[in-house]
């Protein structure tokens, strides 16, 4: 798929990425982070952070997202203060 087009597609997503898929994964999601054992002094990466669905089941951390789709990192930014 080219790049310009996959963003068109996850600008898309993006509108209803979480109310699709927030409640299907949260539990998979919560329990991987959790496994991971991560402390405040800990500096994090998520690769795909898509809109930060995860980011309220991290401890406080040094958290960086990235991804490719700038309306889903829209999202992610308003999730964590």
């Amino acid at each position: 798929m080219k790049k310009s087009l996959m963003t068109r597609w996850y600008w898309l997503w993006a509108k209803v990425y979480d109310s699709v898929l927030d409640k299907v994964f949260a539990f998979d999601r919560q329990a991987a982070i959790s496994a991971a054992k991560i402390k405040p002094h800990h500096k994090v990466l998520e690769l795909g952070i898509g809109t930060g669905l995860n980011i309220p089941f991290y401890p406080r951390c040094e958290l960086h997202g990235v991804d490719l789709s700038t309306a889903m990192l829209d999202k992610a930014k308003h999730k964590r203060s």
